[in-house]
C-alpha cells in the first residue's frame, strides 16, 4: 500500500551537478534524452538543455554539462567597438577646437565671449560623460576577475 506522498510510477536516478542530490524522474521521459533535458530545464536547470547524456551502466543517468560560451566572443566583442561610432567628450573637442583657434592666433576675448553657451554646454556634458564612465568603471572594479581559458592576441 502506499502513501499519499508516494508514487507507484517507475523512475531513473538522472544526477546532474556533482553538488546536488539525484533527481528521480519517471521512466518515460529519461528514455528519451531529448525529453529529459527539455524536463529538466523547465524545471529550473537551465543548462541542462545542452547538456551531454550519459547512460549509466547501474541504469542511472549522467548529465554532463558541456563547456559553452558565455556571453560574447572575442570576435564579437572587437567588432561591435569596431562598429561603434566615432565619439569624444565635448569638453575635450572644445579644447581642441579653442587650441587651434589660439594657434591660428584667432582666440581674442570676443570670440571667447561668442562661445560662452558651447562652452557651459560642453562642460554639463562632459561631466555628464565623466559620471558615466566613474560608474561603469566602479561595477567593473567590484566584478571579480576570471582566468582566460587561452590567450589572445587579437587586439
Amino acid at each position: 500500500m502506499t502513501t499519499p506522498n508516494e508514487s507507484t510510477e517507475a523512475t531513473i536516478a538522472v544526477f546532474y551537478d556533482g553538488d546536488r542530490p539525484a533527481i528521480q524522474v519517471p521512466v518515460a521521459i529519461a528514455d528519451n534524452d531529448e525529453a529529459l533535458k527539455s524536463t529538466l530545464s523547465a524545471y529550473g536547470i537551465a543548462s541542462a538543455r545542452t547538456a551531454k547524456v550519459q547512460r549509466n551502466d547501474d541504469g542511472s543517468i549522467t548529465l554532463i554539462k558541456q563547456a559553452g560560451q558565455n556571453g560574447a566572443s572575442l570576435t564579437s566583442i572587437r567588432q561591435i567597438l569596431e562598429d561603434a561610432p566615432a565619439h569624444q567628450n565635448p569638453a575635450i573637442a572644445l579644447y581642441l577646437q579653442l587650441r587651434y583657434q589660439d594657434w591660428q592666433n584667432a582666440l581674442t576675448p570676443e570670440s571667447l565671449i561668442m562661445i560662452q553657451e558651447p562652452i557651459r554646454q560642453a562642460m554639463q556634458e562632459g561631466e555628464i560623460e565623466q559620471r558615466s564612465i566613474q560608474t561603469a568603471l566602479s561595477q567593473l572594479d567590484r566584478r571579480g576577475s576570471l582566468p582566460l581559458s587561452k590567450p589572445f592576441a587579437c587586439f
